[in-house]
């Protein structure tokens, strides 16, 4: 399950992924922002939070058909700045690794992907890139806030 919200505030996209994920819920998401005219906060940078879910069930077959799929998205969806939030080494792997073939597959830039296992460490990338935050010092944005942005699903 995925949940988004906009932080006006730091002017990016947070995901929250949750059990039950597929890279399918993933790519649907991409592909139902409308694309003539994209709207201004689809084209905000991306912290996408996978701290609640396993990725060892990804294999490289799982990874390369989600590739091929997003590479007929709008190139402006798919070259955004993604900050990605995982819980452990082995999810560290995976997304690297997607990241890679994706690069590969010329969909995207992997310049423009961060993988750490710190939530504050992504909120920080983010706000250098959207020159937004906390003046003065280290943007803070901690967890409840961003969750009390989230939508509930529905």
């Amino acid at each position: 399950m995925l949940r988004s919200a906009f932080v006006e505030e730091f002017q990016f996209t947070y995901i929250l992924a949750s059990p039950p994920f597929s890279l399918e819920e993933l790519h649907d998401l991409l592909a139902a922002v409308p694309t003539d005219p994209i709207p201004p906060r689809s084209l905000s940078p991306v912290l996408l939070d996978l701290r609640e879910i396993h990725l060892n069930r990804i294999s490289e077959v799982d990874i390369r058909r989600h590739t091929m799929r997003k590479s007929a998205l709008d190139p402006r969806l798919t070259s955004l700045p993604v900050a990605y939030v995982v819980r452990d080494l082995e999810d560290y792997s995976v997304v690297r690794m997607a990241i890679m073939f994706s690069e590969l597959s010329q969909v995207s830039d992997e310049h423009r992907s961060l993988i750490t296992q710190h939530l504050s460490e992504a909120v920080a990338w983010l706000a250098q890139l959207t020159g937004t935050g906390s003046k003065g010092g280290a943007p803070r944005l901690n967890e409840a806030q961003l969750r009390a942005h989230m939508q509930t699903p529905g």
